[in-house]
């Protein structure tokens, strides 16, 4: 088809936005399939292997992600991405303080009950923690447990949790005075 044939058939095919919606979600169907993208993933490996167009594209990630308006994409992107992890590896623990049986997720914390927790953030950094979990198949054995930042940081400073004390003296209690 020569230019100006496709110039009179684009107008007329694309004059509506609905066929300009159908087309882009084709297109984006067609990207999600797993032999495309395999073999994006081999063409890309070839192209990034040059180190040419792999410092330009470096390059332009850079500027892409500092102009104002990409800037607060990427930080909510970001977030919903650790969200999403966090509440993957909360619920691979428990999902609940051991501790006081606290849910909500903005207060959940992991904890390293045999005190290695500043050894582990050593290794892998501040922020990888969850991310090292799931890479690891969230082992069960090395001592990590579920808190929230209360128990956490009691056990940390104090060396006991307040509510640890409440259910000894329960204990007591109602040993003392036979209760069932």
């Amino acid at each position: 088809m020569c230019k100006n044939c496709w110039k009179k058939y684009s107008s007329i095919y694309y004059s509506t936005e609905d066929q300009k919606e159908k087309d882009r979600k084709r297109s984006i169907k067609y990207s999600l399939r797993p032999d495309v993208k395999k073999k994006r993933k081999e063409r890309d490996a070839i192209k990034y292997s040059i180190p040419e167009i792999r410092e330009k594209q470096k390059e332009y990630s850079k500027e892409y992600y500092r102009r104002p308006e990409n800037t607060e994409l990427l930080k909510n992107r970001n977030r919903e991405s650790l969200r999403a992890l966090k509440i993957e590896v909360m619920n691979a623990y428990g999902g609940k303080c051991e501790c006081c049986g606290e849910v909500r997720l903005e207060f959940l914390t992991i904890e390293h009950s045999f005190g290695d927790g500043k050894q582990k953030r050593q290794e892998v950094g501040r922020t990888n923690i969850y991310r090292d979990l799931k890479k690891r198949g969230f082992p069960k054995n090395e001592g990590i447990q579920v808190l929230c930042f209360n128990c956490n940081l009691s056990r940390a400073m104090q060396g006991y949790c307040p509510h640890d004390i409440d259910r000894k003296n329960l204990i007591e209690l109602t040993i003392k005075y036979n209760y069932k």
